[in-house]
């Protein structure tokens, strides 16, 4: 499976595929310094990390219903 047709997918979809194709997956999660989000997480980077193995890098999308920290 190509990593590239589940960018910006929702996590459960992408670790559904992958776990049908056979693929044992790592989640890495990551999130801007300062605004903590709460929308659904989305798979922004996908990395095969050896023979079977892949690094899923998901980050949560911005809700737009949230508005963002004063400075």
């Amino acid at each position: 499976m190509e990593g590239y047709l589940l960018l910006a997918q929702e996590l459960d979809v992408a670790m559904s595929s992958y776990s049908e194709s056979g693929w044992d997956v790592d989640i890495l999660y990551t999130a801007p310094p300062v605004q903590k989000t709460q929308g659904k997480l989305r798979v922004v980077r996908c990395k095969k990390v050896s023979a079977g193995k892949i690094m899923l890098t998901v980050a949560r999308e911005q809700d737009v219903n949230i508005k963002p920290p004063q400075r």
